[in-house]
């Protein structure tokens, strides 16, 4: 068989998340029948870097595959204010490959997406047209369900959270960088702080810190993005400026090695969602406050931990600052139930690509 996959992993994404869903899935595919040609639809260097043994020469057009797949990711839906244009630029990122497909009839596979809100036309139509000729659909979360059940799609299956169902823990790789903020640690626990490119978190995480820090002072601060971020440094040396302790600037390139060090935190502060998952599948103790509330909140609610998570758009560094005070040494679980249900994603993609 011969597949490509598509999600948040072209025009020049790094991103942190979405590399853990493609490159587990790509892998399965790979490692299901040695004659499976898989492939990324538009790849970003960051991607054909990254997983092991990926050949962009051997890529495959839409014309010639036997079968297209949507990994995982938050992108069936609009982000939070969301203006028109930014509602033309999503959908002109993701809606061609499926609406090709669907146009030369091949078999479409859809995994753990993210829908929801669906307002513009131009984002509901091209979704519902691909959605109601693919073969399998599963979402990520009741409320993703619901947003597509709205535009008549049906057999839509419910198995929260995909990457849930990885086993990342194992794939955590030691590095030196992780070694020195080991080192540096000095036996402290190990506090990351994830504002990534929010301007509006970083000033909030900074003032927060501050206030959380006077009575805490036995946290080692480490601030880390999940992407490769051309004003990385600058946003570091702003927020530098704004603590009034010393702290570890982190320098995101490697996903394994993200892995390791959210393996060695001991509490997550951040404005995204999968940096706060995969540290939750590490019973890390985590507080977001989220940026893309919509889709974030879903899952807090969906483990039995919203109080962990706020609307980064409605709360203050005190609010953030409590939530530090009370949660930090509290570590957060994934309930067992939520982590099986994921692996139902697994067995409908094994079933799908039998038929």
């Amino acid at each position: 068989m011969n597949y490509i996959l598509h999600g948040a992993t072209n025009w020049g994404s790094s991103n942190f998340g979405d590399f853990i869903y493609g490159n587990e899935i790509y892998s399965y595919l790979k490692n299901s029948d040695e004659n499976n040609m898989v492939s990324f639809h538009q790849p970003s260097d960051y991607f054909k870097k990254y997983i092991s043994g990926y050949n962009d020469s051997k890529r495959t057009s839409i014309k010639d595959a036997d079968c297209l797949v949507y990994i995982p990711g938050g992108y069936f839906g609009e982000g939070h204010g969301a203006r028109l244009f930014d509602v033309l630029i999503q959908s002109w990122r993701f809606m061609p490959f499926g609406l090709l497909g669907v146009l030369k009839k091949k078999k479409i596979l859809i995994l753990g997406v993210g829908a929801g809100p669906i307002k513009h036309i131009v984002m509901l139509w091209p979704i519902k047209r691909i959605c109601s000729k693919s073969q399998l659909v599963t979402v990520r979360d009741e409320a993703s369900k619901v947003a597509l059940e709205r535009l008549g799609i049906e057999k839509i299956r419910d198995y929260g959270d995909m990457i849930l169902a990885y086993d990342l823990e194992n794939k955590a790789m030691e590095t030196t960088q992780t070694r020195t903020i080991r080192e540096n640690a000095s036996g402290k626990k190990i506090l990351l702080v994830h504002y990534n490119h929010s301007a509006e978190a970083l000033e909030i995480f900074a003032k927060a810190l501050n206030a959380f820090l006077k009575s805490n002072n036995d946290y080692y601060v480490v601030v880390a993005a999940d992407s490769v971020l051309p004003y990385e440094q600058e946003y570091y040396e702003r927020f530098k400026s704004s603590v009034v302790i010393e702290t570890h600037h982190y320098l995101y390139e490697d996903p394994y090695e993200m892995l390791q060090l959210l393996k060695m935190s001991d509490a997550v502060l951040t404005c995204k969602l999968h940096v706060g998952v995969v540290a939750l599948m590490f019973c890390k103790s985590v507080i977001c406050a989220a940026e893309h509330p919509e889709k974030t909140k879903r899952f807090y609610a969906q483990i039995g931990q919203s109080e962990r998570c706020v609307s980064l758009y409605d709360t203050t560094s005190e609010q953030v600052a409590e939530l530090l005070e009370q949660y930090s040494s509290i570590p957060g679980r994934i309930p067992e139930t939520v982590s099986l249900n994921a692996k139902q994603h697994w067995k409908a993609l094994k079933e799908a690509i039998n038929l």
